[in-house]
């Protein structure tokens, strides 16, 4: 296929295209979709019968928001595309086509309603006049079974008139309770339909698009023509299931997409593709610039109110990992300045009704998430393309929606860490390497051990070929504990001073069956006040590594096999210092 690209200036063949309104609209449908992290790439095709010469089309109904700059199309055969034309369209009433078919389908849910309605209402007065009915004195009694021997009613005829109010009454009752099972069971339906036109009122707009084409082709024939534009209100983010055995020695990880779309036109059946670019990015070598440091610098740099950009950056991710979005900060890693997600043409919407904000909304909870991913392209690569197998369709409603990218078998290296400062639990550490063809992209995975679904874990990027390590939850057969070594752990007072002198034991059991590695991790205290005076004075045996307080002792335990590790400190600083967790000590603690 050849593809014409719609220029900045219009192109405008002859008066054809302005007088576009009366050109018949050309029937055409989405064939394919490429979803990029704040935005979607759309394909509409259609076949066309073209005469030799001139011919005039017109693809009415498209999403009012889609860049014109964008506008591609693309032809088959010998054919010429002379003019191209992109315009808008005001609408005197919602005119999409869903809406007229739901529209349709309501009317007639609402129809059987009514007419469920009507039967209760008829059925309900014949029954009220059988129970206003009463059984005669003899004489009227005689006159109305139309007697003539002057005799009184018998005992027969009182049964014959009470048998038949009976059996009405039985045949009215039942079919009275059939005709309000119906009806309870139309109403909902009815409602239901009624909630989806409005939905898809909320969805579809006043304004739409129209494009506009002349094409000129060499002889009459049947051509295949595509339309392809960019427009917000489009992402995707991956979320994983990494399903892993009861030995925890291997590990498959299905890798999924969640997608969600707000762009005003639903997507049938097409063929999907996720992108993990931002194509509005630019795409070049940085450029370093002197750095020359001033107040205003360090002001910035410091951010508002004197708060640091680290700071911020904390504060944001907390937010971030609580799930809050209203209020969510983001940092300009050189400059400290803020901004807002919401600042991304994702969200930026200048023709969307109000009625459509809920829509993107839905949108917006997850931008956090796409940012995440970028960020990290950002750093490690420009782009990567995921195909989707199979044909999907997603709705216009902003919700997400699981798709399905590609399924990986990984051999687990395992290892065990434990820090028994903050939790008397092992975890269990399985080192692999990506296999598949494809990055893996941060997010959440499902973790699942054995049949049990044990939690959630988070996933870093990682690169094909890349070692990566993935976190698998507890381990209950190697068991901590940690204790204060009272022995050797005590306070004294010299003068206007304290010291503390603290010392631990920890001890780590191996119940497997086999040798196991364990890496215990140990935050030792640092001081960042010249008052305060911290010495360690042992650590056994030699860790094998330590930064800055945190330390680090690789264990290797045999079956049944127990190790200890111990560690001791000093801190000295003055009586009227108050420090919270100190004072934790000196109550445990005993004066020496």
């Amino acid at each position: 296929m050849r593809i014409a690209r719609l220029s900045i200036s219009v192109l405008i063949a002859g008066s054809t295209l302005a007088a576009g309104e009366d050109i018949a609209a050309t029937p055409s449908a989405i064939d394919a979709v490429t979803v990029y992290l704040d935005r979607a790439w759309v394909t509409r095709k259609a076949k066309v019968r073209l005469v030799a010469g001139a011919t005039a089309l017109r693809f009415a109904g498209l999403p009012a928001e889609f860049d014109d700059a964008s506008l591609r199309v693309a032809l088959s055969g010998g054919v010429r595309l002379d003019g191209l034309l992109a315009r808008s369209v005001l609408l005197t009433q919602r005119s999409a086509e869903n809406v007229r078919v739901l529209e349709k389908a309501m009317a007639a849910a609402d129809a059987n309603v009514q007419e469920q309605r009507d039967l209760v209402g008829v059925l309900d007065k014949a029954f009220a006049f059988l129970n206003g009915v009463e059984v005669s004195r003899g004489d009227k009694l005689s006159k109305e079974l139309g007697r003539v021997d002057g005799k009184g009613p018998e005992v027969a005829d009182y049964k014959a008139v009470l048998g038949f109010l009976v059996d009405e009454r039985l045949a009215l009752a039942g079919r009275l309770r059939q005709a309000r099972a119906a009806l309870a069971e139309l109403e909902p339906v009815a409602a239901a339909k009624r909630h989806e036109v409005e939905q898809a009122k909320r969805t579809s707009s006043l304004e739409q698009k129209e494009v506009l084409a002349t094409l000129t082709a060499s002889e009459a024939g049947e051509v295949e023509i595509s339309v392809s534009y960019m427009l917000p209100g489009a992402l995707w983010f991956p979320t994983y299931d990494l399903r892993v055995d009861s030995e925890r020695k291997h590990a498959r990880l299905e890798y999924h997409a969640m997608v969600q779309q707000a762009t005003g036109e639903d997507w049938s059946n097409v063929a999907l593709t996720l992108s993990a670019a931002r194509p509005t990015v630019a795409v070049r070598a940085p450029k370093l610039e002197p750095w020359f440091v001033t107040p205003r610098n360090l002001a910035m740099l410091n951010g508002p109110n004197g708060t640091s950009a680290g700071a911020l950056r904390q504060l944001a991710q907390a937010e971030s990992q609580s799930g809050t979005f209203g209020d969510d900060i983001r940092i300009d890693q050189e400059q400290g300045k803020s901004y807002n997600p919401r600042d991304n043409l994702l969200f930026q919407s200048r023709n969307r009704a109000a009625s459509n904000e809920a829509a993107h909304k839905n949108l917006i909870f997850n931008a956090v998430r796409i940012e995440r991913v970028s960020q990290a392209l950002e750093h490690r690569t420009t782009s990567s393309v995921f195909p989707v197998a199979a044909r999907e369709s997603i709705a216009s409603t902003g919700k997400p929606q699981r798709v399905a990218i590609v399924e990986g078998d990984f051999d687990l290296a395992r290892s065990y860490v434990a820090v028994p400062r903050t939790s008397l639990a092992t975890y269990v550490v399985a080192q692999a390497v990506n296999n598949l063809k494809l990055p893996i992209l941060p997010g959440e995975a499902r973790l699942h051990v054995g049949a049990d679904l044990v939690g959630t874990s988070t996933l870093d990027f990682v690169a094909p070929n890349e070692a990566t390590e993935f976190y698998l939850g507890k381990d209950e057969s190697i068991a901590l504990t940690r204790e204060i070594d009272n022995k050797n752990s005590g306070r004294t007072f010299f003068g206007s001073k304290k010291r503390l002198e603290i010392a631990y034991t920890v001890t780590v059991r191996n119940h497997h069956d086999a040798a196991v590695d364990v890496a215990v991790h140990e935050a030792l205290p640092v001081s960042q006040d010249e008052r305060i005076r911290i010495k360690v004075q042992t650590l056994a045996p030699k860790p094998v590594e330590s930064d800055r307080g945190v330390t680090r002792w690789n264990l290797t335990l045999a079956k049944g096999e127990s190790k200890t590790v111990t560690f001791a400190y000093t801190i000295e600083y003055p009586d009227d210092l108050v420090i919270g967790e100190f004072q934790q000590w000196e109550q445990t603690l005993k004066a020496k």
